[in-house]
Order: C-alpha cells, then sequence, then structure tokens
C-alpha cells in the first residue's frame, strides 16, 4: 500500500511545482512611467490599456532641497488594444509618478491623480512614447463608468486610425473626455478631408478617362468617314 502512496505523492509534488512555476513565469507586470509634464493626446497614443484597479500607493519624500510626490496604481490589465512590443504577455501594469514639487509652496491635499483611484475601479489608459519607451500622461487615465464603458469597444474598432471613427464615436469621446475628443476631432475631420478629396481625383480621372473614350470614337468615325467619301 505503501509502495502505491509514494509514487503518487511524487507525482503530486511536481505537480504542484509545476503549477507554481508555471504561474511565476506566466505572470508578468510591466512598469509604466508618467509623463507629469505632459498630458498626453490621442495623436501621439500608440496603445491603451483596459483593466481593474488593484492596488494603490503613495508617499512624499521629503528633504532641505525638494519635495517629492509620489503615487502609483497597480491595474490588473483585462485588454491591450493596439501593438506595444513591451505590454505583449503583461498580466499587470504599474503606473508610477513622480511629482516635483517646489519647497516654497505648500502641497494641495489633493495632488496626485493615482492615489484617488479606489481597487475594483475599471480604467482606461492611454500609452505613448517617450524617448522610446512606454509612458502615461498626466491625463491620460480615465475611470470608467455605465456612460464611458463604451470607450474600449470604440478604440477596438478603429484601432487609433481617424478615419474609421464615427459620429456616434466623437460623440461619445466628447462626452467621456473633453480634452482629448478636441484633439481626436481635429484629426478626424482632416483624415475626412484627404478622403473626400481622394474620392473627387478618382471621379476626376474617371471623367477624364471617359471623355479621351468618347473623343478617341469620334476621330475614328471622321477618319473612316473621310476615308470612304475618298
Amino acid at each position: 500500500m505503501n509502495d502505491l502512496i509514494q509514487p503518487s505523492r511524487g507525482i503530486g509534488m511536481r505537480c504542484l511545482f509545476g503549477l507554481m512555476l508555471w504561474g511565476s513565469v506566466s505572470a508578468k507586470e510591466v512598469c509604466i512611467p508618467c509623463t507629469t509634464w505632459y498630458e498626453g493626446h490621442f495623436s501621439s497614443s500608440e496603445t491603451a490599456l483596459v483593466g481593474e484597479v488593484v492596488k494603490v500607493d503613495s508617499q512624499v519624500e521629503q528633504s532641505p532641497s525638494q519635495v517629492l510626490p509620489k503615487e502609483s496604481c497597480v491595474i490588473r490589465i483585462d485588454a491591450i488594444i493596439g501593438f506595444s512590443p513591451e505590454l505583449q504577455g503583461a498580466t499587470t501594469a504599474k503606473l508610477v509618478a513622480n511629482h516635483l514639487h517646489d519647497t516654497y509652496q505648500q502641497l494641495e491635499p489633493d495632488w496626485g491623480v493615482y492615489r484617488h483611484l479606489q481597487p475594483g475601479q475599471k480604467v482606461l489608459a492611454l500609452i505613448h512614447r517617450y524617448e522610446k519607451d512606454v509612458a502615461v500622461g498626466s491625463d491620460a487615465l480615465l475611470v470608467l463608468t455605465e456612460s464611458t464603458q463604451a470607450l474600449p469597444e470604440s478604440l477596438r474598432r478603429t484601432q487609433f486610425d481617424p478615419a474609421k471613427f464615427t459620429d456616434a464615436d466623437l460623440a461619445l469621446w466628447k462626452a467621456a473626455w473633453p480634452r482629448l475628443h478636441q484633439d481626436l476631432a481635429g484629426h478626424v475631420a482632416y483624415a475626412r478631408e484627404q478622403q473626400t478629396l481622394g474620392d473627387v481625383t478618382s471621379s476626376e480621372w474617371a471623367a477624364l478617362a471617359g471623355g479621351g473614350l468618347a473623343l478617341g470614337l469620334v476621330i475614328v468615325w471622321i477618319v473612316r468617314k473621310a476615308w470612304r467619301t475618298a
């Protein structure tokens, strides 16, 4: 009986060790710094993170020469829209912001952004690049609510291509994120203008081609008539 139990225990321990090893390998956290001096714009974003806030942390480091408020939040990633090699395979993202503060000014009680988040909240973060690394703007994170939960689907469908945004998309972004909507609307208008110009050009070429064919037929008819008369 003991001979049968011992192999089972060995197999069980190996399976448990394998699961622990798989979990440590599969779990990947990427750290994304915040460009506190740059808000972030739709036109500069290449990826969007959709996920749930897991943990929030903040502290203020003080010295005679500087006051450095720091904050961070850990997001469990539900979806990655767009493509950034650094984010591939990531299961969590840690957004980190270091705010330089004037030592002669009092720090406001409501400073920061991430420290005001609550675990369990669904968020959307737009990711851009700064000096070839992924980063998040100081105003590029939005808590998703019932009225804004359609934003990720808008990004999935359009893949950040201004030409694919509809008027309904623009209305959604305007209500949810007025500052980013202004940037987005400008690029959408430009894309539509270029598309219209392209359609007009194609129509003009088609008209010219049709006119050239008709003219050629008339010339052939005149030549043949002249030849028969002669």
